[in-house]
């Protein structure tokens, strides 16, 4: 097992992008376990993912919110990532 970890800051991106980077990166890591681990970190335009609860109760009135909905893979009720929000991966 290899006990490497290695941050990334890749600053400013999209956030569908961001999501896919995630997705390859842990793909890449199933099938290969000896791969080290990673943190991204980085900024993005204003989203709301939100996770597969089936409790969405947190978007209430979501045809109304100012920016897009991102249903994601993992973790639970909506979040907001605005422009001035660096978040790690």
């Amino acid at each position: 097992m290899n006990n490497d970890l290695r941050v990334h800051w890749l600053g400013r991106m999209e956030f569908a992008n961001a999501l896919a980077l995630q997705e390859k990166l842990v793909g890449h890591k199933w099938t290969n376990y000896s791969l080290g681990d990673a943190v991204l970190l980085l900024e993005h335009e204003p989203v709301y993912p939100i996770g597969r609860t089936p409790d969405q109760t947190s978007m209430r009135g979501d045809a109304q919110l100012p920016h897009q909905m991102f249903p994601i893979k993992h973790g639970g009720q909506a979040t907001h990532h605005g422009l001035v929000n660096r978040v790690a991966y």
